[in-house]
């Protein structure tokens, strides 16, 4: 026998976009689904996560994406590329929950788009959800359509 070293897909970047378009070909024949757009952000994203799981999480991170996108772009709910920051303990005694940090974030978005919900310059591509659930969000929330908000 002769043992055979495939390194990990953290170790071979120049492989995540061929993988990546694999994956998207098979999985939106195999559900019938319309082959949707990939952001530069995503795709940077991809490229420098570490993948710990290696392809199979690779392959499993796109198919999610092919199963809950709907727009014109593939959207990776729930996948973070970014670090985790390290988050200095507070010993104010009160926390938010995650109702009012939630509520918190969407105003915020909100006023620093001007109160636009969706569109290139609309809070859902900066918060990177879709603009239907940014606005169920905001309903479930009590958050009104701001209008001419400025920060």
């Amino acid at each position: 026998m002769f043992p055979i070293r495939l390194p990990a897909l953290r170790e071979r970047p120049d492989d995540i976009e061929p993988l990546m378009r694999h994956f998207l070909e098979r999985f939106t024949k195999q559900m019938g689904k319309p082959v949707r757009g990939l952001r530069e952000r995503d795709l940077r994203a991809l490229r420098q996560y570490n993948w710990p799981g290696n392809v199979r999480e690779l392959e499993h991170v796109l198919e999610q994406a092919v199963i809950v996108s709907e727009g014109p772009f593939l959207e990776f709910a729930g996948f973070s590329a970014a670090r985790t920051p390290t988050i200095a303990p507070d010993t104010s005694g009160s926390l938010k929950t995650l109702k009012e940090l939630e509520r918190d974030h969407i105003l915020a978005a909100l006023r620093r788009t001007g109160g636009r919900v969706s569109g290139p310059t609309g809070a859902a591509l900066l918060l990177d959800i879709n603009p239907k659930t940014l606005e169920a969000r905001m309903k479930k929330l009590g958050i009104q359509r701001m209008v001419g908000v400025a920060e």
